[in-house]
């Protein structure tokens, strides 16, 4: 299906952001793993006004959710957040508008799982 097809074309065009947090403002992109000593990373997601950000998860298996989680922010950090990830797979998120926020938390005494957030612009638009 088109979604799919979408999904792979994003996958395989875009090596994925390791950095810890950021903006981003690419039509499409993954976000990947970061190893790094940080624990609260933080990417905001910005699309055209026209468009939503929407984005969807790859394999996610965090072995103990108070320790390690991913959220999913409508808009800014601080608004609501759409859900809180700690395993799953094809997890998918819409923004009420143009902006999403990803946020990974984990306690600094815990191992760095793996996981993937593939974002882009919906195609439907608003």
């Amino acid at each position: 299906d088109t979604h799919s097809s979408i999904l792979t074309g994003i996958h395989s065009s875009v090596t994925g952001n390791t950095n810890c947090g950021g903006i981003l403002k690419e039509e499409s992109g993954v976000i990947a793993t970061y190893y790094g000593p940080k624990t609260n990373c933080i990417w905001t997601i910005q699309m055209p006004p026209e468009y939503q950000a929407r984005v969807e998860t790859g394999d996610v298996i965090f072995l103990n959710c108070d320790k390690e989680s991913l959220e999913i922010i409508d808009g800014l950090p601080g608004s609501s957040v759409l859900g809180k990830i700690c395993e799953g797979s094809f997890l998918d998120y819409r923004s009420s508008a143009n902006i999403l926020t990803v946020k990974y938390i984990r306690k600094p005494e815990h191992p760095t799982s793996s996981y993937e957030v593939l974002y882009f612009q919906d195609p439907q638009g608003r």
